[in-house]
C-alpha cells in the first residue's frame, strides 16, 4: 500500500514508524468494513488497544519517565479521540469512563484544556453510577475546570467526588478531594477554609503515608501562608513539598514546587536564589511539555525580574505567557500576566497600555472570582490613576483594595495599600496623615519581617522623604511614631 501511495510512513526518533492515509482512503476503508459487518469488531479492538495503552501509561505520568509517556500519548491523540468517539457511539459508557480517567492528564499537561473539559463533561453526563471511577474522573474534571478559571464548576466536581469517596469509604480519595477543595478555596481567597481543608487532607495523607497527597496539601498551605503575608511559613511549607516531590521523582511536580518556592523566597528578598529555582523549574516543564505550568512559571519569573529591576527579560516572558494562556484558555494565567505587564507598562510611562492591561486583568479576576487578584489589580490601577493626577479616584481604589485585603487576610497587601494611600495623601497635601500611615505600614512590615523589593524601596524612600520635608523633624517623628503605635 505504501508503494502505491495509499498510506504514508513517517520515521520518528526513538519511536515506532507512524503511518497515515488520505481521508478519502480512510473513509473508503471504513465503508468496506461496515459493508462486511466488521466495523464494530474492529472498533472494539481499536478502543481496547488504546484503553490498555492509556491505563498502562496512567501511573507513569507521575513518574521519572513521564515525559516519554506524555510524548507517546500525544502521538496517539487522534487514536484516543477515535476510541472515545466509538465508545460514545456504541453506548459503551464504561469504556468511555475508563479512557477518560486514564487520559485526562494529557489534556491538562499539553494544554488541551477546552477539549478535555468538553470530553470529561460528556462522559460524566452519561456515566452516572456513583462509583470509584466516577469519583476519580470528577477529580480530573475539577482540575481542568480550575485551570480554566471556572472555580464554581471545579468546586462542584470536587464536592461530588468527596461525597462518593465518603460513601465508598476510600480515605485516600477523601483526602485527595479535600486537598483539591482546599486549593479552590485558596483560589477564591477563602484562606481560613483553604487552611482547614488542607490541614485535614494533610492529616489523612500522613495517616496513609501518601507522600504525593502530602506534597499537594503542603503546597496549598504554602500559598495560603504567602497570601496571608507569612513568607517564612510559605517557604517552610514549599520546601517540605519540594522534598517530597523530589523523593517521588515526579519532575512536573518538582518543577511546580520549585516555582512556588522561588516565589516564596523572592518575597523574603533572595532574588538570586529565587531566579535560579524558577529557571530550574522551567527546564523541567519544557522537558515534560507542560504548556500551562510553563506559562505560569513565565509569569512568576517575570514578576521576580520586574521587582528586581530587569524589565527587558520580564517583558518577553510575559508576552510568552499571555500568548500561551490565550492558546490554551487559562484565564488565571492570562489575568495574572496582564496585571504584571500592566504594572510594568505603568513604570515605563505607557499609561494607556497599562490602563488597558490592568482593566482587562481586573475583568478576568472578577469573572473567575479571585478576590486576591481583584485586590491586587485595584492597587495597580490606583497607582496608574494617581500618576495621572486623579488623586481622589486613586484614594478610592486603594481603599477598595484595602477592604478586600482585610476581608481575605492579606497582610502584605494591606501594607502596600497603606503605603499607596500615604502617597495619595502627600499629593493632596496631607503630610501628617501620610506620615502616620507610613509609620503604621513600617510597623506591620517589621512585625511580619517582609523586606522591600528594590522597586518598593524606591517608592518608600520618596514617600518618606516627601513627608519629612513637608513637616519639621519633631512633628514628623511624632506622627511617624503615632502611626507605628496604631498597629
Amino acid at each position: 500500500m505504501a508503494n502505491q501511495s495509499l498510506i504514508r510512513g513517517k520515521e520518528l526518533p526513538g519511536a515506532e514508524p507512524r503511518f497515515s492515509m488520505l481521508e478519502t482512503i480512510r473513509e473508503y476503508g471504513s465503508e468496506k468494513l461496515r459493508e462486511a459487518g466488521e466495523a464494530t469488531v474492529v472498533g472494539h479492538a481499536h478502543a481496547e488497544y488504546f484503553l490498555t495503552m492509556a491505563e498502562q501509561a496512567e501511573p507513569e505520568l507521575s513518574g521519572a519517565a513521564q515525559a516519554t509517556w506524555f510524548d507517546r500519548l500525544e502521538l496517539e491523540h487522534g487514536n484516543f479521540r477515535a476510541a472515545l468517539k466509538f465508545a460514545f457511539d456504541e453506548g459503551d459508557d464504561d469504556t468511555a469512563l475508563r479512557l477518560a480517567c486514564a487520559f485526562w492528564r494529557l489534556w491538562l499537561v499539553r494544554g488541551y484544556l477546552s477539549e478535555g473539559h468538553e470530553q470529561l463533561s460528556k462522559v460524566l453526563s452519561r456515566a452516572r453510577i456513583r462509583n470509584e471511577a466516577r469519583a476519580k474522573l470528577l477529580i480530573g474534571a475539577g482540575t481542568l475546570a480550575q485551570n480554566q478559571g471556572d472555580y464554581i464548576a471545579a468546586r462542584a466536581f470536587f464536592e461530588e467526588s468527596l461525597a462518593i469517596w465518603r460513601e465508598v469509604g476510600d480515605k485516600k480519595g477523601i483526602a485527595t478531594s479535600l486537598h483539591n477543595l482546599g486549593w479552590i478555596a485558596w483560589r477564591q481567597s477563602d484562606y481560613p477554609r483553604a487552611h482547614s481543608l488542607s490541614e485535614e487532607a494533610l492529616a489523612l495523607h500522613r495517616e496513609l503515608d501518601n507522600k504525593l497527597g502530602m506534597a499537594h496539601s503542603l503546597n496549598n498551605l504554602g500559598w495560603v501562608a504567602h497570601h496571608r503575608g507569612d513568607d517564612a511559613a510559605a517557604r517552610f511549607f514549599h520546601e517540605q513539598s519540594l522534598a517530597l516531590r523530589r523523593e517521588l521523582g515526579d519532575n512536573r511536580a518538582v518543577a511546580f514546587a520549585l516555582t512556588n518556592l522561588g516565589w516564596a523566597i523572592q518575597k523574603q528578598g533572595d532574588y538570586e536564589q529565587s531566579i535560579s529555582l524558577i529557571h530550574e523549574a522551567r527546564r523541567l516543564f519544557k522537558q515534560v511539555g507542560d504548556k500551562q505550568l510553563l506559562a505560569f512559571s513565565s509569569l512568576i519569573l517575570a514578576n521576580v525580574l520586574h521587582e528586581h529591576g530587569d524589565q527587558s527579560e520580564a517583558h518577553a516572558l510575559l508576552e510568552q505567557s499571555i500568548s500561551t494562556s490565550y492558546e490554551i484558555g487559562s484565564k488565571y494565567n492570562l489575568a495574572f500576566s496582564s496585571r504584571i505587564l500592566g504594572d510594568m507598562m505603568r513604570a515605563e510611562g505607557d499609561e494607556a497600555s497599562a490602563l488597558e492591561l490592568v482593566e482587562k486583568s481586573l475583568d478576568l479576576f472578577r469573572g473567575i472570582g479571585d478576590k486576591y487578584g481583584v485586590a491586587f489589580g485595584l492597587s495597580v490601577l490606583a497607582n496608574i490613576v494617581h500618576e495621572q493626577g486623579e488623586h481622589q479616584r486613586a484614594g478610592s481604589l486603594f481603599k477598595e483594595s484595602l477592604a478586600l485585603r482585610a476581608e481575605i487576610g492579606d497582610k502584605h497587601g494591606m501594607i502596600e495599600c497603606g503605603e499607596g494611600l500615604a502617597r495619595v495623601l502627600l499629593a493632596q497635601n496631607h503630610p501628617k496623615r501620610a506620615a502616620r500611615l507610613l509609620g503604621a505600614a513600617e510597623a506591620l512590615r517589621d512585625s511580619l519581617t517582609i523586606p522591600l523589593s528594590p522597586i518598593e524601596q524606591t517608592k518608600w524612600d520618596r514617600a518618606k522623604t516627601a513627608a519629612r520635608d513637608a513637616l519639621d523633624d519633631d512633628r514628623f517623628a511624632a506622627d511617624w511614631e503615632r502611626g507605628r503605635a496604631m498597629t
